[in-house]
């Protein structure tokens, strides 16, 4: 469960950031689709955490925007702030708690 709420939290710091990338330098979801070589919705999906982004595809899209694999990834600080739960313990405890939920009515 904890693995997927950072899992969930480093696709929304990837989407964000290549959403400004993108903006920055006016370019829509399908003009970056097609330097990348992927659908415009595979874009507005990693884009809104939605869905993984691919290994290859992250350097894809860094290539694309002239910028560093680096610049769209969370930093390991980043990352160690995730896993330590920056949150409150309450947000936590409610974030698992629909994790859970989610699961159990899934089936």
């Amino acid at each position: 469960m904890i693995d997927q709420l950072l899992s969930h939290r480093v696709n929304a710091i990837f989407g964000q950031r290549l959403a400004r990338a993108r903006k920055s330098r006016s370019l829509t979801q399908r003009q970056l689709a097609d330097l990348v070589g992927v659908s415009r919705v595979t874009v507005a999906n990693i884009e809104g955490a939605k869905q993984n982004v691919q290994l290859a595809q992250v350097y894809s899209m860094a290539r694309a925007l002239n910028i560093t694999p680096n610049d769209l990834l969370p930093s390991v600080p980043e990352l160690k702030h995730i896993a330590d739960g920056a949150q409150t313990p309450e947000d936590m405890f409610k974030n698992l708690a629909r994790l859970r939920l989610t699961e159990l009515f899934a089936g």
